[in-house]
């Protein structure tokens, strides 16, 4: 045999282990694909305000207050202790039917990890004004950089009161 001979028999012998390689690599690339694209989480929220390119901090406190008005414990927008804490409660702290039956009139922020929020809640007989602070929670693991951790109620001041019955902004 002919050095040319044998430089093409080694040629296509590479040639085919390349191939065999290529075929038993490719599926394997794919089915990792696949399995990534359908199991990764992808979040979505109808008609939402959390995207907006404002701090997502106010946005967070108000989309996860509204889920604790609503009794619905979602993962993505409150902390693992608060949905516990809410479930072992059953959401008792509330006495409200649906988050439509209230009016939220003020949302602002206290501090990057504090929010402030005013909203009727009506008893079968009149509107009360209540006042919720709440505390999120930041890390660059969560969906949206922040969620509620915890909430208490706040008393608000009389010229508070006065202010927000006017529809004045604070």
């Amino acid at each position: 045999m002919s050095k040319h001979t044998e430089f093409e028999n080694v040629l296509e012998k590479q040639n085919r282990q390349i191939k065999l390689l290529t075929l038993i690599i490719l599926p394997i690339f794919i089915t990792i694909n696949i399995y990534w694209m359908y199991h990764s989480r992808h979040y979505a929220f109808r008609a939402s305000q959390v995207f907006n390119d404002t701090n997502l901090n106010l946005d967070v406190c108000v989309e996860g207050t509204k889920r604790i008005l609503n009794k619905i414990p979602e993962s993505l927008l409150l902390t693992d202790d608060l949905i516990s804490y809410l479930k072992s409660n059953k959401f008792s702290d509330f006495n409200l039917e649906g988050f439509d039956k209230k009016d939220f009139l003020r949302a602002e922020l206290i501090n990057n990890d504090e929010c402030k929020l005013v909203f009727k809640e009506f008893d079968g007989f009149q509107d009360t004004l209540v006042s919720l602070k709440i505390l999120l929670k930041k890390d660059s693991s969560f969906p949206f950089e922040y969620k509620v951790s915890n909430y208490s109620e706040l008393i608000l001041a009389r010229d508070e009161i006065t202010q927000i019955k006017k529809g004045e902004e604070l």
